[in-house]
């Protein structure tokens, strides 16, 4: 009988403490809308990393889940701008510090222009991969990094949909085009 207690106990504690590591860790995220499709989709439903940015910060190209700084909503978006870049949308395409990005995950592209826009201290400048809803507004382009709950991190349902989410990484093309603007030195 003794045992069987001890059994019962290293049971419950080992499910409370697992219970509440990923609690901590991780965080279910049940997609309501269409803003990122055709990347995720409306009813799908993700782990979020809440641990992601505890020993680094946001990269460009990372989906994260953030407080709506603009009522009691959680939002979730990509990542296009990083504190000090110079951001601009023009011809259906957006810039980044001059660069143009190619973003292959982008269902219809912005069809609205932004005049070259410094993303501010502590903030990042986020978009949606569908970019024809109307309610991407400037107040909610950026995103301060208090606010930003976690990464997505791994697709859970559909079933046919499992898998880690795309983070497409943005900065090889910056760094790409950085290296062909610098003047090749003479012999």
């Amino acid at each position: 009988m003794r045992d069987f207690i001890k059994l019962l106990l290293f049971i419950t504690i080992s499910v409370g403490a697992i219970s509440l590591v990923s609690h901590v860790w991780v965080q279910n995220f049940v997609v309501t809308t269409a803003d990122m499709e055709p990347s995720i989709s409306a009813g799908e439903r993700l782990l979020i990393s809440r641990t992601a940015y505890v020993f680094s910060t946001p990269h460009r190209g990372e989906i994260v889940i953030y407080d709506s700084p603009t009522g009691n909503t959680t939002k979730i978006k990509r990542i296009i701008g990083l504190p000090g870049d110079i951001i601009e949308i023009k011809n259906r395409s957006v810039f980044v510090n001059g660069t143009q990005l190619s973003e292959p995950y982008v269902k219809f592209s912005a069809d609205y222009t932004l005049l070259p826009f410094e993303v501010p201290h502590n903030r990042y400048f986020v978009m949606e991969d569908n970019r024809t809803f109307r309610h991407n507004s400037p107040l909610e382009w950026t995103v301060s990094y208090d606010d930003i709950r976690g990464r997505a991190w791994i697709q859970t349902w559909p079933p046919d949909k499992w898998g880690t989410v795309n983070n497409f990484a943005l900065e090889p093309q910056l760094m790409a085009s950085s290296m062909l603007e610098q003047p090749v030195p003479a012999d």
